[in-house]
């Protein structure tokens, strides 16, 4: 009898088998390795909002002693790696708010007399006792609530009364000092405002005085009941780390839910009390303490009984003078003097005596506004007296200010300091200097781009007998100048069908005339369509000064194609610069002032990909636009700003060229996104539509030109300003690849 034949039974048992093992693996690495993967991105995240929390008590604190404002932002949330099998959980969000409103108690013995600015400049008594401390000061405080989907033990991160923590329920772990208790100087910073914000994203944090801080309050309990009550949610965090050197913690702080400062009876304490607003605040909660020590002068107009702030002995800018495309920035240099007594042993010009803690300068027009400012970083001068270098009443600041950015004109940057007591240098003793900013040129005239004279490119692609398979080969005959003598750099690049440089040829000749040459450009392709079709040549100029041309043909490679410069998108070639996503980030690309402004919503990351077109990977080089959640939605949306600076003012079309794909297809019409050229205020003057039905690898290419109205705004600016927008939907990441204007 004859046996069967089993064998094509095996092979499907082997296929099933495999198959098998394929979906295991993947299985396993789903549950195991995106996990782990995920949680380390999110313990990372956390460290950095660590780091930003403590910037935002900084403010909160330099403000609270002085500073008019701070702002600072802090990363509610984070995004995970994209995956091209395994799925990822919604991108983790944060939530930053305020605490509610509690009261701070104050039984304290107060010595001296003091006044308070009745608003008209004038100085009228104040008990402080029975006007401030009776009443109690009204406070919030602020929390920042992680909501992970794997670091599950991540902490909750307060920011109380100056003191900046991370409580882990039962325990607890400092990012920052308390600023309450120092020996015997005691700091009340009142904090007034509303906030709420749940995102996946960064949000932005104004910090600003409203009133204070007063003059050091001199307090002489006259027995040891006398006792500061602050309102905590965490009593341990605060009694691990007061120094009860001259002061004692109640023990029964825990329970009461407040932490209870006993002062020590005849000691003499000094408070400083002040009031900042943040998040929605209006600063109507604030107290009033813009005290002062009232002195035998006291009946003098105005706020003549203060002593002076610091005076600007010196400042110096190096260079003043700067050639815009040349220099970037200036070196700026200045001596604080805050001593307080003066060469002739008078009163006349006496200062405050205390430290130099902050400074300012400003850079002003002709017309007196002002385009720029900042702070320069403190330091200890080493040729004056060590003691008053010890207790920083002379202080040197120094910066490196960036101007590159400052149209050409002369202009006057100012410096002032301000002490410990919050007192700022007036303006007759504040210093200023010139600074002039030049055209890139000695007779101020324009730059020119450099010039494609010839591009002649032709098809010698050969096919490699009756097989599929194509030897891809474009000849190309070039020349370029430029008319400033300043050429630096040719690049010929050869794409694929997919948007992938597959060849090219960099040729580097630094400020020449013009250049000229044949290049090569080569590829394998396999197709049964007898033609190889999409592919793109190009090349790009690019003079010393930045300003670039280009010229670009696409055509299908079967050894017939002829072209020369004539054929191609030829011009002056302008990419993307900066962008706008609403974060507050720190990327020297971001610019807040791009439209939409403050109205802006989404995320960006890695926005250089977007601002140069070659790239070698299809799964990378390229920028990603996501969307953001809307609050107390399922729904994401999209705003997010883009600018091109540098584009010639002088042409008369302009056109607009792009790559893009998606993270995940989406044939609705709410998944489309799209590109809206705008002016300067953000109003409409165009709108194209990106179709939201590919992902990548597969990309799509959209060119449209300017119509009349965004065509004159470019001219009379100099500037491309597009809004990328995307209707309420699915969560949606767009992928570009670059933005170019060609004109």
């Amino acid at each position: 009898m004859r046996r069967g034949d089993d064998r094509a039974v095996t092979v499907q048992i082997g296929a099933v088998l495999l198959l098998a093992i394929l979906f295991s693996a993947l299985a396993l690495y789903q549950i195991n390795v995106v996990p782990e993967q995920n949680a380390e991105v999110e313990f990372n995240h956390n460290h950095e909002v660590h780091n930003e929390m403590q910037e935002l008590r900084n403010g909160i604190l330099n403000t609270g002693t002085g500073a008019e404002s701070h702002s600072s932002s802090v990363t509610l949330g984070t995004q995970y790696p994209t995956r091209t099998v395994a799925v990822n959980p919604p991108n983790p969000q944060g939530t930053l708010e305020t605490t509610g409103e509690d009261n701070i108690e104050i039984d304290a013995s107060v010595t001296g007399d003091y006044v308070v600015d009745d608003g008209d400049n004038d100085e009228v008594p104040i008990d402080v006792e029975s006007e401030i401390f009776d009443d109690g000061i009204t406070t919030t405080g602020l929390v920042y609530e992680p909501d992970y989907n794997e670091y599950r033990n991540a902490p909750t991160t307060r920011i109380e009364h100056g003191f900046a923590f991370n409580d882990f329920g039962g325990n607890s772990v400092d990012l920052t000092s308390q600023p309450v208790v120092d020996g015997t100087d005691l700091t009340i910073i009142q904090v007034d405002g509303d906030l709420s914000e749940t995102s996946s994203s960064a949000v932005s944090m104004d910090v600003r005085l409203k009133s204070g801080p007063t003059d050091p309050i001199t307090i002489v309990p006259d027995n040891d009941d006398e006792e500061i009550k602050i309102p905590t949610q965490t009593p341990d965090a605060w009694n691990n780390n007061i120094d009860e050197s001259n002061v004692t913690i109640d023990e029964d702080s825990d329970a009461e839910g407040t932490v209870s400062i006993e002062l020590e009876a005849d000691e003499e304490y000094e408070l400083r009390i002040a009031c900042v607003v943040v998040g929605d605040g209006t600063g109507d909660g604030c107290g009033d303490f813009d005290i002062t020590e009232e002195t035998s002068d006291s009946q003098m107009e105005g706020d003549a009984s203060r002593l002076s702030g610091p005076e600007v002995t010196a400042l110096t800018i190096n260079p003043d003078t700067i050639t815009k495309g040349e220099e970037e920035s200036v070196e700026v240099n200045a001596m604080f003097n805050n001593t307080e007594f003066t060469q002739t042993g008078n009163t006349e010009g006496e200062r405050g005596g205390v430290p130099i803690i902050d400074t300012n300068w400003t850079i002003t027009e002709e017309n007196g506004e002002v385009v720029d400012e900042g702070v320069l970083q403190l330091e200890e001068p080493d040729y004056q007296p060590e003691d008053l270098v010890d207790l920083k009443l002379i202080q040197n600041g120094t910066d490196n200010i960036n101007v590159g950015d400052l149209e050409s004109g002369d202009y006057e940057l100012e410096v002032k300091s301000m002490d410990a007591r919050g007192v700022w240098t007036s303006e007759d003793e504040s210093k200023t200097a010139p600074l002039t900013i030049e055209e890139s040129d000695e007779n101020g005239e324009e730059q020119n781009a450099p010039t494609i004279n010839q591009f002649d490119v032709t098809d010698e692609t050969e096919q490699r007998g009756n097989s599929p398979n194509f030897d891809v080969e474009y000849q190309v005959e070039w020349t370029v100048s430029d008319p400033d003598g300043n050429l630096d750099q040719v690049d010929i690049r050869l794409y694929d069908q997919d948007g992938i440089t597959v060849d090219s040829e960099v040729i580097s000749e630094p400020n020449s005339d013009s250049e000229t040459g044949i290049t090569s450009l080569e590829d394998d392709c396999s197709t049964n369509e007898g033609t190889c079709s999409g592919y793109q040549i190009e090349i790009e100029a690019t003079d010393s000064t930045g300003l670039r041309a280009i010229s670009s043909i696409t055509d299908d490679a079967n050894g017939e194609g002829s072209f020369d410069v004539s054929d191609g998108n030829t011009g002056q070639v302008s990419y993307v610069t900066s962008y706008n996503d609403g974060s507050g980030s720190g990327d020297s690309y971001y610019d807040e002032t791009i439209p939409p402004g403050s109205s802006a919503r989404g995320m960006v990351s890695d926005f250089e990909d977007m601002t140069q077109p070659e790239r070698e990977d299809p799964w990378n080089e390229f920028a990603i636009l996501e969307t953001e959640s809307i609050p107390n939605t399922q729904n994401h949306d999209m705003e997010i700003g883009m600018r091109t600076e540098g584009v010639s003012t002088t042409a008369d079309e302009y056109l607009i060229q792009m790559e893009y794909s998606f993270y995940e297809p989406d044939d609705s019409d709410d998944g489309d996104i799209d590109i809206v050229v705008v002016n300067e205020d953000g109003s409409e003057l165009q709108r194209e539509s990106a179709d939201a039905d590919i992902s990548r690898p597969d990309t799509e290419q959209l060119a449209f030109e300017l119509n009349s109205a965004a065509r004159e705004e470019v001219q009379d600016t100099g500037e491309l300003n597009v809004v990328y927008e995307r209707e309420p939907g699915n969560y949606q990441q767009v992928l570009i690849y670059y933005q170019r204007t060609i004109n």
